[in-house]
């Protein structure tokens, strides 16, 4: 890791008090959040709002086993605190097998605004609830 520059450029996750009262923190598996915390202490403005996440990259990240891991991206793509700008993949070339996640508080490069999707998200029973997600 890249000395810090500054005070300023020094690696750290900002989370609000009031994100710990949301439905889309409460859900979440403590797995989810300490992944979100990673990736919150990696995001640089001016390096962009990209992250490669495979389950191998998340579950050593984490100290954890892939499947948790899996479960934890799903968990941050459904709760609105990542979007999944591209699919991982299981063949070609190696540089692009990762999906590819962007934090919804930043903006990207396509889209300057963020959508902040998990402020509105609310736990509604569903599919994707009944398989063990949550």
């Amino acid at each position: 890791m890249p000395k810090a520059s500054s005070q300023r450029d020094r690696a750290h996750a900002r989370i609000y008090a009031e994100w710990l009262h949301l439905p889309a923190w409460r859900r979440m598996s403590p797995h989810a959040r300490a992944l979100l915390v990673e990736t919150m202490t990696a995001y640089r403005p001016r390096t962009g709002n990209h992250f490669e996440w495979s389950e191998r990259s998340a579950a050593r990240a984490l100290g954890c086993g892939r499947k948790s891991a899996a479960k934890a991206l799903r968990q941050l793509v459904i709760c609105g605190w990542f979007s999944l700008e591209r699919a991982g993949r299981t063949n070609g070339p190696r540089d692009t097998r990762a999906s590819v996640y962007s934090l919804t508080m930043f903006g990207t490069e396509t889209d300057n605004t963020p959508s902040k999707e998990f402020l509105n998200w609310d736990f509604v029973v569903s599919k994707d609830t009944t398989n063990g997600l949550f």
